[in-house]
């Protein structure tokens, strides 16, 4: 008896949504983005799961369609790097010179 391999059909690698998610992982984490994207988006799972590098990698070849929730969820992690970078400015433009206090 031979075990079939599982085929992912999706919308493909240049869907528009695999194309945003990977700009949106890419622009909050850099190049090396799947990880550490899947464990912040894990709060804001709806049915509060756990959201695996594997779900974001599916996502990002376009094997699965993003999740409506992922795109809200994206846009919440956004706001809350902006914010923290501005906190981030701030403290470095409080700097006189030589180390900060």
């Amino acid at each position: 008896m031979s075990e079939e391999k599982k085929t992912y059909v999706g919308p493909g690698r240049e869907s528009a949504g695999a194309v945003l998610i990977r700009d949106l992982g890419e622009g909050l984490y850099g190049s090396i983005w799947q990880s550490e994207f899947a464990r912040d988006l894990t709060p804001w799972h709806p049915k509060e799961k756990r959201v695996t590098q594997q779900m974001v990698a599916r996502w990002a070849a376009g094997e699965r369609t993003v999740p409506s929730w992922v795109w809200k969820s994206g846009a919440a992690m956004i706001e809350a790097r902006v914010a923290w970078l501005f906190r981030l400015r701030d403290r470095l433009e409080s700097v006189d010179h030589g180390e900060p206090e």
